[in-house]
């Protein structure tokens, strides 16, 4: 698999050698962040641009078995490279007063 594009890995702090993860659902224009800090992080970092979104999202286990849980994505247009959407799950039954801080303070209100 190609690396990502340099502005990209410069972008979210990468190793220039950072190819997208396939099984993860990484293409060269998507890539996956750790947590939600890492999501609000990056739209910071962008100046507060870009659009934020929020879904339901249903997930397998290793084990097989389906799960659901909350996609973040967080779409931006980066210089010298277009459109490129950078996601995050979260789950709010289980997350964390941090996680859950970074959530309303990031994404907007679910009905």
């Amino acid at each position: 698999m190609i690396a990502y594009a340099p502005q990209i890995c410069t972008f979210f702090g990468l190793a220039a050698d950072t190819a997208p993860r396939p099984e993860l659902g990484e293409t060269r224009t998507r890539l996956v962040l750790r947590d939600l800090a890492t999501l609000r992080a990056a739209h910071e970092r962008a100046g507060g641009d870009g659009a934020l979104t929020d879904r339901p999202a249903l997930r397998t286990t290793t084990a097989g078995a389906p799960y659901l849980t909350r996609e973040a994505t967080l779409h931006l247009d980066l210089d010298g490279v277009g459109p490129i959407e950078a996601v995050t799950d979260w789950a709010p039954d289980t997350a964390t007063d941090a996680e859950h801080a970074a959530a309303i303070a990031l994404l907007p209100p679910t009905s």
